[in-house]
This record gives C-alpha cells, sequence and structure tokens, in this order.
C-alpha cells in the first residue's frame, strides 16, 4: 500500500466514524450506562418487534444486542437475568437513540403506551 493509499485509507474510515450516531446515556442503579444505535447488522432486531407474535423473544433479543456491547463478556443468561426496571430504561434509551419512538408517547415493554415526561 503507497503513502497515497494510506492517505485515502484513512480518510474513508474518518468518513464513515463521521456517520456514527453518539450513545445515549442512561442512569441504571446509580450507574451511567451508554446505549449505542443498533447498526445496519442489527435491523433485523428491530423489524422483529412488529411481529405481535414475536414480540417478546425480539425485546429479548433486543436487549441482550445491546447489554453485549456496553457489558462485552457475559452470557446470555446473565444479560437476560437483569431486573425489567432496568430493561425498561434500556428499551426506552434503544427507542431514543434509534429514532423509534411512536407518537405521543414510548412504547412500554409491556405493549402499551407511556407517556413522555
Amino acid at each position: 500500500m503507497t503513502d497515497l493509499d494510506k492517505i485515502a485509507d484513512k480518510k474513508i474510515k474518518a468518513q464513515l466514524t463521521d456517520l456514527l450516531e453518539k450513545p445515549v446515556e442512561v442512569e441504571i442503579s446509580g450507574k451511567i450506562v451508554e446505549v449505542y444505535p443498533l447498526t445496519v447488522r442489527q435491523i433485523d432486531l428491530a423489524l422483529a418487534l412488529e411481529d405481535a407474535d414475536k414480540k417478546g423473544e425480539a425485546l429479548k433479543n433486543l436487549l441482550v444486542a445491546t447489554l453485549e456491547r456496553c457489558f462485552p463478556g457475559h452470557t446470555r443468561e446473565e444479560y437476560l437475568d437483569i431486573p425489567m426496571n432496568s430493561a425498561q430504561k434500556i428499551f426506552d434509551a434503544v427507542m431514543d437513540v434509534n429514532n423509534m419512538k411512536p407518537e405521543g408517547g414510548q412504547k412500554n415493554v409491556k405493549g402499551g403506551f407511556r407517556q413522555k415526561q
């Protein structure tokens, strides 16, 4: 690779980095957790939320994918053992950072809506 190729490669990487969205910070049990946007590779996680028959499993998969990025090195079972209150905060942050909130309120994990406060 020539010096010009290296410069061009760095420029392309810098431009791609510019496309990355910033995480949303959420406080859980007194700790700040950065929740990152979903990537194109994870689009199926977002689309699966629309299938009412598979919504529970889709929410679990979304939670695990999010926590894997925040806290790598744990098992799926460990991620799924967090309390529902913490999970709800993470789901709300995922909805925020991905602009997935329905108009007029936030989706509640239980399927209802909770009004914005």
